[in-house]
């Protein structure tokens, strides 16, 4: 079912933020939310673990979380293998391994992350802050697969996209796709939130907002575009007082999308979905 549309008023018109909507997207000191988190162990990774003697037979475990799988290939074909849970050595997401000390752990090329904009950044020894890149000479060690956000968001084509999420559609039908992040409230109404790091636009480019997962009767396929979104008017530096239109320096309203008027980027944005009531804010 296709998104209604709704008018987008010059000055904006927005209802008063209060508590955690007034920092939509930020925290109180203005640093944007939602950023990746770092292992729960406060001492800094270190690449620097104690010398592996090579060579021994061990098994081992690879922690995936959740979202990790592992592709392992079998046969001519490439399998996306997730974690199970094994109870041997309190694992919910593990993979059991047997090999040789010393043996060369999987990267990033075959250690995925099911989270959109989310990839395998390193392995860290279960206990300790050492960063691995190979098999430890510890039977029974367990490795735990950290992931982060990918550090230069790029523009994706609709057959990369997932079918699922909200984000941009570029008049070169190419794609921003935000990740989910932490929902946000105001009052009694709970908005989901996506956002979307390090973005960059154009000057004379257009854009709409895209619902991945709306499937279009027209098209017979899935993503629909819309542009009635309220612009948060603390973006760009702006203030809820003044009900700011900073943002409107930036891009305006043209016809069935939004103008470019100037090249600029933004390190976070985060769409705040709500059925008829959706928001958006961009940070300087």
């Amino acid at each position: 079912m296709k998104k209604s549309l709704l008018a987008l008023l010059l000055p904006l018109a927005v209802v008063s933020l209060t508590g955690c909507v007034k920092y939509n997207g930020r925290n109180k000191d203005g640093s944007p939310k939602g950023k990746p988190s770092t292992p729960t162990n406060t001492e800094a990774p270190t690449d620097t673990p104690s010398p592996i003697e090579p060579g021994k037979d061990v098994t081992y475990y690879l922690n995936l979380g959740e979202f990790g799988v592992l592709n392992e290939t079998v046969g001519s074909e490439i399998v996306p293998t997730p974690g199970t849970n094994i109870e041997a050595v309190h694992l919910e997401h593990g993979l059991q391994k047997s090999g040789k000390s010393g043996d060369v752990l999987p990267d990033k090329t075959k250690v995925k992350s099911t989270q959109y904009n989310v990839e395998f950044k390193y392995w860290l020894l279960s206990g300790t802050q050492h960063i691995y890149t190979q098999v430890p000479d510890e039977n029974g060690a367990i490795l735990v697969a950290v992931f982060g956000e990918i550090a230069s968001y790029e523009r994706v084509t609709r057959e990369n996209a997932p079918n699922m999420g909200y984000g941009f559609k570029f008049n070169n039908n190419t794609y921003y796709v935000g990740s989910r992040c932490e929902s946000t409230k105001e009052g009694e109404k709970e908005y989901q939130q996506y956002c979307i790091h390090n973005a960059y636009f154009r000057k004379g480019e257009t854009f709409q907002f895209f619902d991945f997962g709306s499937w279009d009767d027209d098209t017979e396929s899935y993503g629909v575009a819309w542009t009635g979104v309220t612009v948060d008017p603390w973006s760009f530096g702006g203030d809820d007082k003044s009900k700011s239109t900073l943002w409107a320096n930036y891009f305006i309203p043209d016809g069935d999308h939004y103008k470019v008027l100037k090249d600029f980027t933004s390190e976070s944005i985060y769409i705040k979905v709500l059925y008829g009531e959706d928001e958006v804010y961009f940070s300087k």
